[in-house]
C-alpha cells in the first residue's frame, strides 16, 4: 500500500497530478489525502492517522507545504461566521478522519494568524521539529517514508543542527519544492503545474520498485497528446479513458 500526502499539488482536483499518475503506473494501491489549501498541521494530522490505521508496513510519500498555512479543526460552530465571510476560502471545509477542517490557505484570517501568534521563524522551527518526529514514528512502525516540498525550503534561518537534522530525512529533491523542479515547460498559467509536469517530476525523481517504467513512459505519450483545460467538467473522464489505453 501506497500512501499519499500534501496540498492542491497532491489534489488532483485541477488536473491528474502526481497521487493520481502513480496510482496509474503502479502495481500498489494508491490512498491519496490531498487536499486543496492543506497546511502542514493537516498534512501530519493525516499521515499519523494512516499508519496508526494500517495493519502492515506500507510507503508514505508525504508533500509538506510551505510554512505560510493555517488549518483549523473546527470544534463547534463558532468559526462559521468567520469562513462564511472570508472571501477566497469558504468553500474549503472538509470532513476528514471524521472531523471537519478548513484549510484557510490564503485567507485574511491566515495573515492576521501569522503576524500576531506565529511569525515566519516560530512557525517553519514548528515544521522542521514536525517533520523529524513524524519521520521517526513512521519508520519506528516499519513503514517505508519518502517526503517532497511544495515549495523551496527556506533554511537561512536555521541553526546547523537544525539543517543538519533536516537534511538527513529521505527527501526526493532535497529541500527543492515541486515548483522548482517541475520544468518550466511543463507549467501553464494555473498555480499547479501541467499533468505532463507531474508526470516527468515522477520519471525524473521517484524511484519505487512497484513502477511500471514501460507503463509510465507510455502515459507519458498519452498525456502529452491530451489539450488539458483547468476544471475541465470531463475531467475524470478524460482521464479514465486514458488509463484504459494503458497496456
Amino acid at each position: 500500500m501506497i500512501y499519499t500526502f500534501g496540498d492542491g499539488f497532491a489534489a488532483g482536483h485541477i488536473w491528474p497530478e502526481w497521487p493520481q499518475i502513480l496510482s496509474a503506473v503502479c502495481d500498489q494501491s494508491v490512498i491519496n489525502h490531498g487536499y486543496p489549501g492543506a497546511g502542514n498541521d493537516l498534512i501530519f494530522s493525516n499521515a499519523v492517522e494512516m499508519a496508526l490505521a494500517a495493519t502492515e508496513p506500507s510507503t508514505f510519500i508525504v508533500q509538506w507545504t510551505n510554512w505560510k498555512r493555517f488549518d483549523k479543526l473546527l470544534e463547534d460552530d463558532s468559526w462559521d461566521n468567520i469562513i462564511k465571510n472570508d472571501k477566497r476560502y469558504s468553500h474549503a471545509v472538509y470532513e476528514i478522519n471524521n472531523q471537519k477542517w478548513w484549510l484557510s490557505s490564503g485567507s485574511t484570517q491566515l495573515h492576521d494568524y501569522h503576524t500576531r501568534y506565529q511569525q515566519q521563524k516560530q512557525r517553519q522551527l514548528f515544521d522542521i521539529y514536525h517533520m523529524i518526529l513524524l519521520d521517526n514514528f513512521l519508520k519506528q512502525r516499519g513503514h517505508v517514508c519518502f517526503y517532497c516540498l511544495t515549495y523551496d525550503f527556506d533554511t537561512s534561518d536555521l541553526t546547523e543542527s537544525q539543517l543538519t537534522s533536516l537534511n538527513q530525512l529521505p527527501w526526493i529533491n532535497e529541500l527543492l519544492g515541486m515548483d522548482t523542479t517541475i520544468r518550466v515547460a511543463d507549467r501553464g498559467t494555473e498555480i499547479q503545474p501541467l499533468p505532463l509536469g507531474h508526470a516527468r517530476w515522477i520519471s525524473d525523481f521517484l524511484s519505487l520498485p512497484s513502477i511500471s517504467n514501460t507503463k509510465l513512459a507510455q502515459l507519458i505519450d498519452l498525456i502529452s497528446a491530451q489539450k488539458w483545460i483547468p476544471y475541465d467538467p470531463d475531467r475524470e473522464e478524460i482521464w479514465t479513458q486514458i488509463i484504459q489505453k494503458l497496456s
